[in-house]
């Protein structure tokens, strides 16, 4: 991704997403890494109760590719 104030402006969004994919292709093993590292939070028995998600629903929520995703999105601003 481009640093804050370092992008070429008049792109459209379509300019954007090629690039957001490129970028996060490049990072993907990373990323995917980490959240499996994050699974091993959910033998920590602290983060699940009555009123929060069970094991299962959290292994999923971090195995999925939304949450990849989304993990690279907050990477980006935290960049900027």
């Amino acid at each position: 991704m481009c640093a804050k104030g370092d992008c070429p402006s008049g792109g459209t969004y379509d300019d954007f997403y090629d690039t957001w994919q490129i970028k996060f292709a490049e990072y993907k093993v990373d990323i995917l890494a980490a959240c499996e590292e994050l699974k091993e939070l959910s033998t920590a028995t602290k983060f699940f109760g009555p009123d929060k998600p069970t094991r299962e629903e959290f292994e999923a929520t971090v195995s999925s590719g939304w949450f990849a995703e989304r993990v690279f999105d907050h990477a980006i601003l935290n960049e900027v």
